[in-house]
């Protein structure tokens, strides 16, 4: 609980005992109520719970993948088609359901530009998207703020997850080589 709401509980606990609960609360009214229970956005939480699926999907498929390096030489999997990179990462995962997106139930796409290509060739992997979502969620929440454009879940090279608006799709997506 934070310092103000803290400090306004404490202060409304002694005005009720200096004036009896039915003078402070009929004073304070609907407001108090209001103010401390501020009404749940439930589509900020599920978008915010989405976020979380996603980002946890996006993290066993980047171990896969620098496991799978580790083993080959320091080179990536080949990526040119989704079956491609599911069976070279297949042995990687617990479950192969971690390349369905678990928003919009399509399989995560890859970045054929950067199939079989050794990790040191990559300038700046933090730059470059190795997994994405094709399909952009829609409307929702990014950074806990309402938007209302799609936007697309992305994978950078570096393990980093970031959710970008279609906005911004374009650039990442020349920047990454992504046909």
């Amino acid at each position: 609980m934070s310092r103000t709401k803290t400090s306004i509980i404490f202060c409304a606990a002694a005005a009720v005992a200096l004036f009896g609960p039915t003078i402070v609360f009929s004073v304070l009214g609907t407001q108090w109520n209001a103010w401390l229970h501020k009404p749940l956005d439930p589509g900020r939480y599920k978008r915010r719970h989405e976020r979380e699926l996603i980002k946890n999907q996006f993290s066993q498929i980047h171990s896969a993948l620098m496991r799978y390096a580790a083993q080959n030489g320091s080179h990536l999997p080949p990526l040119n088609t989704l079956e491609q990179a599911h069976k070279a990462l297949a042995p990687y995962v617990k479950d192969n359901a971690v390349f369905i997106s678990p928003v919009t139930h399509h399989p995560f796409q890859a970045n054929g530009f950067l199939s079989q290509r050794k990790l040191r060739d990559i300038a700046h992997p933090s730059q470059v998207i190795v997994f994405y979502d094709v399909h952009p969620i829609g409307r929702g929440y990014d950074k806990d703020q309402p938007v209302s454009y799609p936007l697309v879940d992305v994978l950078f090279l570096n393990g980093k997850y970031e959710t970008v608006s279609s906005f911004e799709w374009p650039q990442f997506r020349k920047a990454s080589k992504i046909p």
